[in-house]
């Protein structure tokens, strides 16, 4: 499953993948919506999640989308990717380019760093409850979507 290109702001909610790893691929613009709530829930269990953006940033004429929705299609956005973002997977990468995470990852398995992404930490995720989610600590509540999965 390939995401690619997209402006996402609030919570995107993958789970099962039939047996496919999920790609978030090239530019795209990723942030969370109302305050406190994550804006990736990905349970993939056996699969692998993987971040390959590139450090371009989306160009709304390149694409014919008006990506802000403010009426045209003349706007430029640096890659953005913000928020708290839950991976329940046996991998996650963050590579393909020099580009920047602005947030908090919380992983159950083996996380990867390479190429140049920098993780800039936003310690106000923390002190945020996260609804149903995550303590004021990020500690994981229960009733939360991994306790809560068959």
């Amino acid at each position: 499953m390939c995401i690619q290109n997209v402006h996402l702001r609030g919570t995107l909610i993958i789970r099962g993948s039939g047996g496919n790893n999920v790609e978030f691929d090239r530019s795209s613009w990723l942030e969370p919506g109302p305050d406190g709530y994550p804006t990736l829930l990905i349970d993939v269990p056996n699969g692998t999640v993987d971040f390959l953006f590139d450090s371009v940033g989306i160009d709304e004429a390149a694409r014919s989308v008006d990506y802000n929705e403010d009426g045209d299609q003349l706007d430029t956005f640096p890659q953005s990717f913000e928020g708290l973002v839950w991976v329940n997977a046996k991998w996650v990468w963050f590579y393909a380019s020099a580009w920047t995470f602005q947030g908090c990852l919380v992983a159950t398995e083996d996380v990867w760093v390479e190429d140049g992404v920098t993780v800039q930490n936003d310690p106000a995720l923390a002190s945020r409850l996260i609804p149903g989610f995550t303590d004021g600590m990020l500690h994981v509540e229960r009733g939360s979507i991994k306790q809560g999965a068959p």
